[in-house]
Order: C-alpha cells, then sequence, then structure tokens
C-alpha cells in the first residue's frame, strides 16, 4: 500500500466529512447541478449537459480527452472523467468547462464510484488487481491497495470501501480511515469447482456487490450459477443465499431499500427479492442483456434496460407483474432517473439520441437530440436510485 505523503488519510475523510467548497466567490455556474443530466460521448472528448426542467441541451463540455466514464459529484460541484488509456483522472469544473486536474495514476481506472458524501472517489485495475480512492477535496490520490485478484466490484458504504474480488470469491473491507484491508467475507467458496470449468483462470464470477441504503444489508450474485448471497455488512458474515435465475447479474435496489431486483441474463427473467423477508416473492419477465434496472414513480415501478433487445421492459412493483414494454431507438445505456423519480433518461448510441420516459405514464415522451456521437451512461449528481 502507498502511504500518504503530505497529510493522513484520517484527517482527509474527517475533511470530506465535515464538507468543503471548492467554488471560487462570484463564480458563474449552473444554478443547481441537481436539475441537469450529463452525457458523456464515447466517441468525442465532451459531455452534453442536458437541463431537466426543459429536456433541452444547455450546453457541452469540451474536455480534454475522450471520456470512459463519467461522474457527478453535488458536494464538491465537479466532473470526475476518467481515460483508461492515459491511467488517469480528470476533475471539471462544469460552469466553465475547465479541466482543473489531472491526477495521473499507476493503475487503470476501469471503474470508478463516488462515495454518498461525494468527496471521495474510488477505481479499479482488474490486471493489476488495484484499487485506488482519491479525494476530491485534495485533487490528488490518498492511496492505492493492492493484492486482490479479480477487484471487479467497488461500493461506498458509511466509512467503509467493499471491493468484490473475483478473484477470491470475497469481499473485501478497506477502511477508509485506515487506508487498508480490514476485512474479509467469504461469498462464494463453495463454488470454484463449478465455475472453475466455465471461466478462466477459475474466476469466481461473483458480481457487484449492492447494499441497502441503511448500509446494513449486502447483496452480490454468483454468476453463471443460480445463487445470491446475502451479507451482513455490519457483523461481515453471509447470512443467506437465495436461489434466483440462471446466471444473475448486480442487483439493483429501489430507493426505498423495500426490494431488490436481480436480472438474470441466462433465462431472462428478474428475481424480486423482499429485503425484510429476505425471500424471493417474484419471478418476472425480464430480457437479454440488462444493462440496469431504473426504478421511479414513488418505487412503484422499474424498467428493465436491455442493451441487445433496444427497449425498456415495464414492471409493476406493487402488483408485481408485467406490465409492457417500452421499444428504443439503438443500443440503451445505462438510465438515471431524477430526484423526484418523475423522469428516466436514457442515452441511446447509435441513433444519437436520449430518451426522456415518463415513469408515471410508463412512455418515452421526448426524444433529446443534439447530444454529441455515440452518447452513453447518462448520470445525475443525486438520483433517485441511490446505486446509480
Amino acid at each position: 500500500m502507498k502511504k500518504l505523503q503530505a497529510m493522513s488519510l484520517i484527517a482527509l475523510v474527517a475533511a470530506a466529512l465535515v464538507g468543503w467548497s471548492m467554488r471560487p466567490a462570484g463564480e458563474k455556474r449552473l444554478e443547481d447541478i441537481n436539475l441537469y443530466v450529463f452525457v458523456p460521448s464515447k466517441a468525442a472528448p465532451e459531455v452534453t449537459v442536458i437541463d431537466t426542467r426543459s429536456d433541452r441541451v444547455v450546453t457541452v463540455l469540451k474536455l480534454g480527452q475522450t471520456p470512459d466514464q463519467v461522474l457527478v459529484s453535488e458536494a464538491a460541484h465537479r466532473l470526475v472523467a476518467s481515460n483508461v488509456s492515459n491511467k488517469s483522472i480528470s476533475i471539471v469544473n462544469p460552469d466553465t468547462g475547465e479541466t482543473e486536474k489531472v491526477i495521473t495514476l499507476a493503475i487503470r481506472p476501469e471503474r470508478m464510484v463516488l462515495s454518498p458524501d461525494g468527496w471521495l472517489v474510488a477505481a479499479r485495475d482488474l490486471a493489476t488487481g488495484s484499487v485506488s480512492v482519491m479525494s476530491l477535496q485534495r485533487q490528488s490520490q490518498l492511496t492505492q491497495v493492492d493484492g486482490f485478484k479479480e477487484p471487479y466490484g467497488l461500493t461506498f458504504s458509511n466509512d467503509s470501501l467493499y471491493v468484490a474480488d473475483r478473484g477470491t470469491g470475497k469481499v473485501s473491507t478497506i477502511s477508509l480511515v485506515q487506508g487498508k484491508v480490514i476485512g474479509q467475507i467469504a461469498v462464494a467458496e463453495a463454488a470454484r469447482a463449478a465455475a472453475k470449468g466455465d471461466r478462466p483462470g477459475g474466476s469466481y464470477g461473483i458480481s457487484e456487490l449492492t447494499h441497502t441504503p441503511n448500509g446494513r444489508l449486502g447483496f452480490c450474485a454468483l454468476r453463471g450459477g443460480r445463487e445470491l448471497a446475502v451479507i451482513d455488512l455490519i457483523n461481515e458474515k453471509k447470512i443467506k443465499t437465495l436461489a434466483v435465475g440462471w446466471d444473475p447479474s448486480r442487483p439493483w435496489g429501489t430507493a426505498d431499500g423495500r426490494l431488490m431486483m436481480v436480472a438474470n441474463n441466462g433465462d431472462r427473467t428478474i428475481s424480486v427479492i423482499d429485503t425484510g423477508a429476505l425471500e424471493v416473492v417474484a419471478t418476472l419477465p425480464g430480457a437479454a442483456d440488462v444493462s440496469a434496472i431504473n426504478t421511479g414513480w414513488f418505487e412503484s415501478v422499474a424498467f428493465v434496460i436491455s442493451r441487445s433487445e433496444n427497449k425498456a421492459v415495464v414492471l409493476d412493483l406493487m402488483k408485481l407483474k408485467k406490465v409492457g414494454e417500452i421499444p428504443l431507438l439503438s443500443e440503451p445505456g445505462p438510465g438515471v432517473v431524477t430526484p423526484d423519480g418523475k423522469k428516466l433518461y436514457v442515452a441511446l448510441r447509435g441513433s444519437n439520441r436520449v430518451a426522456v420516459i415518463d415513469t408515471r405514464e410508463r412512455k418515452v415522451t421526448s426524444m433529446i437530440s443534439g447530444v454529441g456521437h455515440e452518447p452513453s451512461d447518462a448520470t445525475m449528481a443525486r438520483s433517485n436510485n441511490y446505486c446509480h
């Protein structure tokens, strides 16, 4: 593990919890960053900004390099853009479009996640088995934790960062205060023989970990199997294994914590789990190659986004049944729902549009053009979907 040089990790995390402004006085800015959807391009160094009140493009931010992923921090009022090939992460001012800092890493930031308070960013590299944690306050890397085999999934919760390691079948806990692994939870220790025949190197194939909003329970699926592990994150132990459909992908939860949903790509179904009873309460029709399950309208409806089928399957979460499908023009990326749960935005690669879905009416109400070439992964600073 690499040591901090200028100030301790403890002090930096404490400062992040207190909060700190990066905005100079008098700076012209987006009046409320939570009102905007940010849509990065997969083919150009730019991010399109859409006003959710008018569903119109208000500006296009020009970056120094084409972003592989973009996150938006409400607390820091900044965009974080990764570039895998250059091993770097850029911090961008959304008001001026200026790239304020490029953080050069020793790893390839293949996947990033933002902490709940918006001040820390974590990134992982499967090849090196490393995870980096960066501070938006300091605009620098805080620490790099090595020694993982396949650190596939990253999840912040409270003062910890959880790492789902496909190479060991375990979820490791990194203390953000100590900057090191302080515990491990065995998730798929019994599955190695079965997984070894299907996956190169005997990878366990565990999915990303999704936790309930209160941070007490975590859910992690076994890819290539039919199981979902339920983890007690407080006591750091697996407490139950649930039978789901074939080849489950990452779990997606409702913002109220009532339900957890898993897309079973092998049989095109959705397993719906009651997080109170810890039981599968329904198995509903789904789709193939699901990129996201977004929920809205007071958590009464879910939209299952299918990349390969260019559609969203609509599920009624009160009646627990499929109620329709919404055709989309081209390959959809993961959607993002406004904080009030009323609108779902889905970037459509190929047609260069962003679809706007009314979550109450359960239909597309507009198609936004002028969003750049190959738009993908629409995101917001704050969303109705806590694990977006």
